[in-house]
C-alpha cells in the first residue's frame, strides 16, 4: 500500500502568537494550525523575532522567528506600543518594496525545504519582494494572501497626502506580482480595491477568514448583561469618536446600558463617565466572556476592515453584531442593512443602538439566528477544508506534486 504523501507548508507572517496586533494574526494562527491539523500538511512559520531563535512546539507547530536587521525591531515597537516616526514606516515600505540580494539568497535556501509558501499579508518588514523573486527562482508555489489595503495605500492602509508615492509605490508592487502566481484575498471586496487602483494578479481566489464557533459558549438572553460591547484598538479611524458619541445621544433612552471599549487606547478622548467604560486590552479568551455576557456588540470602522471578525466571534459567542458600511464589512453581513450603518454618522448608529437593546427575548433570538445561518461559511471547520481544496486542487497540483 502506497503510503500517503505529506507536503510541507511555510508560513510567512510578520507577527505571529503569543503576539498580535488585530485580527489578521488571529487568522494566521488559524490557518497555521488548521492545515497542520487536516494530517496532509507538516507547517512551519516564519516571523520576526527580537532575536533569532527557532521554536519546535508552538501549538504543535515549528516557529521560525529570525530578526531581520533593522526591520524586525520596527515591529517589535508596535506590537509593544511604541510610536514609529513616518520616516521609520518609509524606510520599511522601501525594505519591502526593492530586492536585497542577501535577503533574497536566505528566502532561496529556506523555500528549498517547502512544498508551497504562504505569505499571510503583505510581509510588513520581511522583504516582499525578495521573497516573490525567491520563490519564482526555485520554481516553489507562492501563495499571497491580501488581509488589507497596504498594497494600495502604504503607509496607513488608506489614503495619505503623499498620492504622488502611494502611485509609484502601487506601480512597483504590480511590477514585482508578476513573480506571483497565486493570491487569495478575505473578501471580494479587497480585490475589487485593489484592481480600481491598477492592481492586478495572475489569478484570484477568495477564502473567507475562520472564526471558531466553539468559543466560550451561549448565554440565555435573561443572563446577559445590558453592555454594548466594542473590541480593537480605541481609534478615530476605528470609528471610537462616532460610537461613543452616538451612545451619548441615546442614554437616556437606554438607562441601563453602559458601553465598554476593550484595547488599547490611542487617539480617542474617553469621557469622564460611569456609562463608558475603556476596559484595556484583554487576552482573548477573556475577550470572547466579555462578548458572551454583552447584549450587542458594534464595530463602527471608518477605514477600510478587510473582514472585521469581531461582528462574526460576537455571533458564535452567541451576542448580536451590528457593523459600519465600510470596506469588506458589509460583504461579511451579506449587504444586509439591518445591521449595517453609515460610518462616521452618529444619527444612523445612535438609531441603531436604540432598536437592538430594545429586543425583547424572543426578537432578540430571532437576530441572532438569522446572523449564525449568515456567517456559517466563516466557521473554521469550512475554511480549513476551502483551504484544503485550494492547495490540493490547484496550488500543488500544477507542480506535478500530486498526480
Amino acid at each position: 500500500m502506497e503510503k500517503k504523501r505529506i507536503y510541507s507548508i511555510l508560513i510567512i507572517s510578520p507577527v505571529y502568537y503569543p503576539y498580535h496586533l488585530g485580527g489578521a494574526e488571529i487568522s494566521t494562527q488559524m490557518l497555521a494550525e488548521g492545515l497542520s491539523e487536516t494530517g496532509q500538511f507538516t507547517v512551519d512559520v516564519l516571523t520576526h523575532g527580537d532575536n533569532t531563535s527557532v521554536e519546535d512546539n508552538v501549538n504543535g507547530l515549528r516557529v521560525m522567528r529570525h530578526f531581520f536587521f533593522p526591520f524586525s525591531k520596527q515591529i517589535y515597537m508596535k506590537v509593544h506600543d511604541k510610536k514609529i516616526s513616518v520616516g521609520i514606516k518609509i524606510l520599511g515600505k522601501i525594505g519591502d518594496l526593492f530586492q536585497f540580494r542577501g535577503r533574497e539568497k536566505y528566502y532561496q535556501s529556506l523555500f528549498r525545504s517547502y512544498d508551497a509558501v504562504i505569505l499571510s499579508g503583505n510581509g510588513v518588514n520581511l522583504g516582499r519582494a525578495d521573497m516573490w523573486r525567491a520563490a519564482k527562482k526555485e520554481n516553489v508555489p507562492f501563495v499571497q494572501i491580501i488581509r488589507d489595503p497596504l498594497l494600495v495605500f502604504p503607509l496607513s492602509g488608506k489614503p495619505s497626502r503623499f498620492t504622488l508615492g502611494e502611485k509609484l509605490y502601487r506601480r512597483f508592487s504590480t511590477h514585482g506580482l508578476r513573480d506571483v502566481p497565486y493570491v487569495v484575498s478575505v473578501t471580494n471586496w479587497m480585490l475589487k480595491l485593489h484592481r480600481l487602483h491598477g492592481i492586478t494578479f495572475q489569478s484570484e481566489k477568495v477564502i473567507y477568514n475562520m472564526v471558531d464557533d466553539c468559543l466560550c459558549g451561549n448565554m440565555s438572553y435573561e443572563g446577559k448583561e445590558d453592555v454594548i460591547l466594542y473590541v480593537g484598538s480605541i481609534s478615530t479611524e476605528k470609528g471610537c469618536h462616532t460610537l461613543i458619541k452616538a451612545f451619548q445621544s441615546v442614554s437616556a433612552q437606554i438607562p441601563s446600558y453602559r458601553l465598554v471599549l476593550i484595547g488599547r487606547v490611542f487617539d480617542v478622548v474617553i469621557p469622564d463617565s460611569d456609562k463608558i467604560i475603556a476596559a484595556g486590552h484583554m487576552e482573548l479568551n477573556d475577550v470572547f466572556a466579555q462578548m458572551q455576557k454583552a447584549k450587542l456588540v458594534v464595530l463602527p470602522s471608518e477605514w477600510d476592515e478587510a473582514f472585521g471578525r469581531t461582528v462574526v466571534e460576537a455571533v458564535f459567542n452567541g451576542t448580536v453584531s451590528i457593523g459600519s458600511d465600510r470596506g469588506g464589512i458589509p460583504e461579511v453581513f451579506q449587504y444586509d442593512r439591518e445591521f449595517l450603518f453609515r460610518a462616521g454618522d452618529v444619527r444612523d448608529l445612535a438609531e441603531k443602538l436604540v432598536k437592538f437593546t430594545r429586543l425583547a427575548s424572543t426578537e432578540y433570538s430571532e437576530k441572532l439566528n438569522k446572523l449564525r445561518v449568515m456567517f456559517e461559511k466563516y466557521k473554521k471547520e469550512k475554511i480549513v477544508l476551502a483551504w484544503l481544496d485550494y492547495l490540493m486542487g490547484c496550488v500543488l497540483s500544477k507542480t506535478g506534486l500530486i498526480k
